[in-house]
């Protein structure tokens, strides 16, 4: 959402220049636990049992696999399209993935619908949450840490 509230602003405006110097370092910091997580649903098999569960179940586990697929074509796409070489919190340097013009502007766009479907699958997700808190059912705790 921020890349595309910047996208408004003038390209030389200072806060599309702020916002395109921190999205990519808080999104870069946010790999490490977005693997942790993805390393946890995975480890639960929520692909096991498929034929028996119920058909909300169903389309739940197939929403919840979008999401994690579309956050991974995100996260590797962002890092994928930096133009030029950027240091991680002034001090890791990492390098340019992609030279050239098409090749950018090719993973840019994709980038960009991702973001797009990323968004949609989010508020689809939020508006499930919100229904089953609604309907009475315990659905936020089961995302606490047990204690």
């Amino acid at each position: 959402m921020t890349g595309f509230g910047a996208s408004f602003f003038d390209r030389h405006s200072l806060f599309r220049m702020a916002i395109d110097a921190i999205n990519p370092q808080v999104a870069t910091l946010l790999i490490p636990f977005f693997l942790w997580r993805f390393s946890l649903y995975l480890k639960n098999r929520p692909w096991s049992g498929w034929q028996n569960v119920e058909h909300q179940e169903r389309m739940a586990l197939m929403v919840h696999a979008m999401l994690y697929a579309t956050i991974t074509a995100v996260l590797a796409s962002g890092v994928v399209m930096m133009s030029k070489p950027w240091k991680l919190l002034g001090w890791l340097p990492i390098p340019v993935f992609l030279h050239g013009q098409p090749a950018l502007t090719a993973v840019f766009l994709l980038h960009e619908s991702l973001c797009v479907v990323l968004l949609a699958l989010v508020g689809l997700h939020l508006a499930a949450v919100a229904w089953h808190v609604r309907r009475g059912h315990p659905i936020l705790r089961r995302m606490l840490i047990p204690a």
